[in-house]
């Protein structure tokens, strides 16, 4: 049998689990979150605390695209064998701003911009609703992080009607 390894530095579920690395079982805190009366969660942890990694649990816990992946994925963990009724049936918008160069505070606001632009085209064309080129480009060409995200929002209630 293969030796687990140990995943310092791994924030990502998928491959945490497909390449036998050590992981201690927090599913259980998924269901506890279903149940709390709040409709935000702040995660405050120490770096290199697992904050990345237990996000990256639920995108691919409640996000649709994962569902074929499942039982792989969550089989032998805790909400694997007591899954809730929200599992995969959310469409995911990821955001990742760790890769935002900072360095010159003139380009902060046009490199957050374009990350943001990237991240909703990025959840836009994963979900494969045939979205026109034309729509596309309003999101890729806004000035601003908010207008981007308010032509992206738009382009779900038209694209997504009925989805979580």
């Amino acid at each position: 049998m293969e030796r687990p390894l140990f995943p310092y530095g791994i924030s990502n579920f998928d491959k945490l689990v497909s390449e036998n690395h050590v992981y201690v079982d927090r599913t259980w805190a998924i269901e506890h979150l279903e149940r709390l009366s709040t409709s935000y969660h702040i995660f405050l942890r120490p770096r290199r605390f697992g904050k990345s990694l237990f996000l990256s649990v639920l995108e691919y816990y409640y996000g649709q695209e994962h569902r074929d992946k499942f039982e792989r994925l969550f089989g032998r963990y805790y909400i694997g064998q007591q899954p809730t009724p929200r599992a995969n049936q959310y469409l995911v918008l990821k955001f990742d701003f760790s890769a935002v160069l900072t360095q010159k505070p003139e380009q902060v606001l046009s490199e957050f911009t374009r990350r943001v632009q990237r991240q909703l085209l990025t959840f836009l064309l994963k979900y494969d609703r045939q979205i026109s080129k034309d729509n596309l480009r309003r999101v890729s060409e806004a000035r601003y992080p908010q207008e981007a995200l308010d032509e992206a929002l738009g382009l779900v209630q038209e694209y997504f009607p009925g989805e979580k």
